[in-house]
């Protein structure tokens, strides 16, 4: 693991930090699945993806 970051990072554990997306499909079977994320999760706190493009689509891509 590089800078060792091995006891942080690399897999879902208790005490490790993980970025985690939730998607309601088979990505593997259907790659627009990705449009389908229920949750995203950041440093221990979970959004609700559709809440967030819902709130910003006036605003992403304007600038």
């Amino acid at each position: 693991m590089y800078l060792n970051k091995r006891n942080r990072v690399g897999s879902i554990e208790v005490g490790k930090q993980a970025g985690l997306v939730i998607i309601n499909d088979n990505i593997a079977e259907n790659v627009s699945a990705i449009r389908n994320m229920e949750t995203v999760f950041k440093k221990g706190v979970g959004y609700n993806s559709t809440a967030l493009f819902d709130n910003t689509k006036s605003v992403v891509g304007l600038h």
